[in-house]
């Protein structure tokens, strides 16, 4: 006796044609849910012919070779780049950002440079796209000069509390 399924009509609809189709043409056929056409032609043990494997097997060679054909990177890395500097250019001019994209406005080498400084040295900042380090009495000092003439950090003394 066969398994079967609560929804109506469907074991009798899988064990008549499953042999023959796969569980996409069926569930196009008939209508029936795909995740319950696979469902009840596992718990029945029904195969596909070997007729419709080779089939299937060349449907979906097929597929994966016309997707793979399809993609054009030339043109996807143009549309990514452009999509980096329109964001750049609306996050530097105090637009809403619309993808999730991050952008930097200050260069990484000044991020690092700021944040080494923070972590060595105890300064702090408040965000890392302002260039200002502050510091207080409990910040050892650093050659503030050399950062100023090489990476154009302003250091400014934070109000004591």
């Amino acid at each position: 006796m066969p398994w079967q399924s609560k929804v109506p009509g469907l074991t009798e609809k899988v064990l008549e044609l499953y042999p023959t189709m796969s569980s996409r043409e069926i569930h196009d056929a008939t209508g029936f849910a795909l995740s319950s056409i696979i469902r009840c032609a596992r718990k029945n043990d029904l195969k596909h012919t070997e007729e419709a494997q080779a089939r299937i097997r060349a449907y979906v060679r097929e597929r994966r070779q016309d997707g793979q054909r399809r993609r054009d990177y030339s043109k996807l890395s143009k549309k990514v780049s452009h999509t980096r500097t329109m964001e750049a250019w609306r996050v530097r001019s105090g637009l809403k950002k619309e993808t999730k994209y991050k952008v930097r406005i200050t260069p990484k080498r000044v991020q690092c440079a700021m944040y080494h400084l923070s972590r060595k040295y105890d300064y702090f900042y408040e965000t890392v796209d302002d260039t200002t380090l502050y510091y207080d009495s409990r910040t050892k000092r650093a050659n503030e000069q050399y950062y100023v003439d090489k990476y154009g950090i302003k250091f400014e003394q934070a109000d004591e509390e």
